[in-house]
C-alpha cells in the first residue's frame, strides 16, 4: 500500500502557512482563497500556480469585413474570463489603411462592453471598455461593424487578441 498523503487545511481568507508549520515537500491548502502551497527543500513556502482570476487567458480570432452594422466574429466562451478596463493588453491590426474611421462594437451576449478603433490611417487599434467585465462559461462574444463604411474596406482582414484573465 501507498503513503498516505496529508495536507494542512485553512479556512481563513488570506492565511498562509509559515515554514514552521510544515515540513519540506507538504503542501498546505488555504479553501477559502482556492492557494496551494509547498515547503520548499530550501526553508521556503511558496505558493503553487496561480490563483483565480490571475491566470492569462487569450482570445484570438480573425474578423473578415462585409460591412458595415454586420456580425463580423462571434464565440461562445467555454470558461469564465475576466476582460480588464480599457482592455488592456489586447491588440488589433488591420490589413490595409484606410481613410476613414472604423469602429468595431465588442458585445457580450448583445450588450456592447467596449469597442477597438483604427484611426483613419493607421493598421493597429486603440480599444476602449467601461470597466472590468466578467464573461461566464456560454457567455456569446461578438464583434460588430460600427455604421460608418470605407468602400476602401471591403474584404479587408482585422486579426485581433483580447487578453484577459480567468
Amino acid at each position: 500500500m501507498g503513503n498516505v498523503i496529508r495536507l494542512k487545511r485553512s479556512t481563513s481568507p488570506g492565511r498562509a502557512p509559515t515554514p514552521d508549520q510544515m515540513v519540506q515537500g507538504e503542501l498546505a491548502l488555504n479553501v477559502a482563497d482556492g492557494k496551494v502551497f509547498l515547503k520548499r527543500a530550501d526553508n521556503t513556502v511558496v505558493e503553487v500556480g496561480n490563483a483565480p482570476g490571475t491566470m492569462p487567458y487569450d482570445l484570438a480570432g480573425v474578423c473578415l469585413w462585409q460591412g458595415a452594422g454586420l456580425i463580423l466574429y462571434r464565440s461562445i466562451l467555454a470558461r469564465p474570463v475576466i476582460f480588464p478596463s480599457g482592455l488592456a493588453g489586447s491588440v488589433a491590426v488591420m490589413d490595409a489603411p484606410h481613410k476613414k474611421s472604423l469602429i468595431l462594437d465588442l458585445r457580450r451576449n448583445g450588450t456592447g462592453f467596449g469597442s477597438m478603433t483604427f484611426r483613419p490611417k493607421n493598421t493597429t487599434a486603440t480599444f476602449i471598455s467601461w470597466s472590468d467585465l466578467t464573461f461566464d462559461a456560454g457567455d456569446v462574444l461578438t464583434i460588430t461593424a460600427g455604421s460608418e463604411h470605407d468602400a476602401a474596406l471591403v474584404n479587408g482582414t482585422v486579426v485581433f487578441t483580447l487578453a484577459g484573465v480567468r
